[in-house]
């Protein structure tokens, strides 16, 4: 067989649509569509949201809550470096960071598990709590790691802002910056795997917060001027 036609009928098998067990589509017209421009427009992309589909739509997969939040923080990290192009490495190195402050912690006599215990039976003065001294090099540590936290997250902020002007064609509100960057809290908060149960809401809610993700998703790679609208509601359905 062709080899053309053969992927052409792997591509169409793949988008067929097919119910899981619950009797749900797995694959609607709109997902096969965002999911070819994931394709077109990202490297890897594609994949995380194929996965991310299958997991939602299958109740019994394991662990499926951390694993479809890590698949929508990366599809949202790296989206806007599709469409604006990569930036220079500016990451805060958070590890190098807190090793300098554990240096300084640790020159300044504080024990080296950062557990500052206080004094048996001491007990504050008439002035107040008692304020341990900080040294300067360990106060300036502390600092650098503040200074890095505030650059990252006000170039996260940047980014999005042109990011969405890319989609709308127009300069953003800023409630709509907000929401886009607070609209990954959940994935983020989720992403990691944990020593104990995740509580039960968090798999009910799995679906719609996912729902939400992809109709942000889906306006996004119409790019068409009048988006910018839908991309306000749905948003600020994210964030109720």
């Amino acid at each position: 067989m062709d080899a053309t036609l053969d992927s052409e009928s792997a591509g169409a098998d793949r988008y067929a649509p097919h119910a899981d067990d619950q009797g749900h589509r797995i694959w609607t017209a709109e997902r096969a569509a965002l999911h070819r421009w994931l394709e077109r427009t990202t490297v890897g992309l594609a994949p995380m949201y194929e996965a991310a589909v299958r997991m939602v739509m299958d109740e019994t997969f394991p662990a499926r809550v951390p694993l479809v939040a890590h698949c929508v923080r990366e599809i949202r990290n790296r989206l806007p470096d599709a469409l604006l192009g990569p930036v220079a490495n500016s990451r805060t190195e958070y590890s190098e960071l807190a090793s300098a402050i554990h240096a300084r912690w640790v020159e300044d006599g504080w024990p080296p598990d950062g557990v500052a215990r206080s004094a048996a039976g001491a007990e504050p003065s008439s002035a107040g709590p008692i304020r341990p001294e900080v040294s300067p090099e360990l106060l300036r540590a502390v600092g650098d790691l503040v200074v890095g936290h505030v650059a990252a997250s006000e170039n996260y902020r940047g980014r999005a802002r042109r990011f969405l002007e890319v989609v709308g064609g127009a300069a953003p509100p800023n409630y709509v910056v907000q929401a886009w960057v607070q609209g990954s809290k959940w994935a983020v908060k989720l992403a990691h795997v944990r020593t104990t149960p995740l509580p039960a809401e968090h798999e009910v809610d799995l679906a719609s917060k996912f729902l939400v993700f992809e109709q942000a998703l889906m306006v996004i790679s119409n790019r068409s001027y009048e988006n910018m609208d839908a991309l306000d509601e749905i948003l600020d359905a994210a964030n109720r």
